[in-house]
């Protein structure tokens, strides 16, 4: 906590696009009663100190680093508490007199007294695991003969635990979702007979855009994980794994074979609703 009573925290964690700053900076603001352009989150840089990279992998951000987070904010905000005094509450970035707001005491105030009181730091080695549950299931249009594939409806149900910010978990559900779509009927390395990629560049490899996307229905079941300080369990992995399963098996359905095989190319499509009809007639 620095004098001007702005909070400052650094991370092992990097931040790779899941939004790791908004919610860092979102669980120490709700801690200490600031507002949340009064929390700067650094990440990992060598310049920092004694901090070391842990990577953002395995969901440990929210899991991990997040409990990590919220123990050292829950410490400084006792500590300020104690400084005030335990008639006093922490509330719009000063400490303040129960049922009184007019009388407080800054919470710079309280650091220039004893700066170093209020530099905070906590491990956090989660106990368990904490997997999130998601349940993904779609319906397709299959044509016969182009073996095109078109995304009619997409219905999420998923258990993330205790949302820590809505926003960006909804956010990682519809990334992870579109990518895993992608790696399902659009995206593939290519290589030729003699071992030659095919597709080395953007020009090349085919990625879903939003005109390829069906609107998700995504609903969430907030059970909170036992293993963490707040309840968070992970948010990105069941969007990545769902979809191949839930899309071959809709193709399967509408075309009555198996699909056992990704990619679903239009050539693999196409093959297999001829040999149905084939077995069919």
């Amino acid at each position: 906590m620095g004098a001007d009573g702005r909070a400052r925290v650094w991370t092992t964690l990097p931040t790779n696009g899941q939004g790791l700053l908004t919610t860092f900076a979102q669980l120490v603001a709700e801690t200490l009663g600031l507002e949340h352009a009064d929390v700067a989150v650094e990440t990992p840089d060598s310049a920092v100190g004694a901090l070391h990279g842990t990577g953002t992998y395995a969901s440990r951000s929210a899991i991990a680093g997040g409990s990590a987070i919220k123990g050292a904010a829950s410490a400084l905000r006792a500590r300020l508490l104690e400084d005030a005094a335990a008639r006093l509450e922490i509330a719009g970035g000063a400490v303040r007199v129960v049922g009184a707001p007019d009388r407080a005491v800054p919470i710079g105030e309280l650091v220039r007294a004893n700066a170093e009181r209020f530099a905070v730091s906590e491990h956090y080695d989660p106990p368990s695991i904490s997997y999130p549950y998601k349940t993904h299931a779609c319906r397709v249009e299959v044509d016969p003969e182009t073996g095109g594939i078109e995304l009619d409806r997409y219905v999420i149900v998923e258990d993330c635990g205790t949302l820590i910010s809505p926003p960006i978990v909804e956010g990682q559900t519809h990334g992870a979702t579109a990518q895993s779509i992608g790696g399902a009927i659009y995206e593939s390395v290519a290589y030729d007979d003699g071992a030659q990629l095919q597709n080395a560049s953007l020009m090349d490899y085919l990625v879903p855009t939003v005109s390829d996307l069906p609107e998700l229905e995504v609903t969430h079941l907030q059970i909170p994980a036992p293993a963490t300080a707040y309840g968070a369990k992970g948010a990105g992995e069941g969007g990545t794994l769902g979809p191949p399963a839930a899309i071959a098996n809709a193709v399967a359905d509408a075309l009555s074979t198996e699909m056992n095989e990704l990619l679903l190319t239009p050539e693999r499509v196409r093959l297999a609703a001829q040999e149905a009809l084939a077995w069919l007639s």
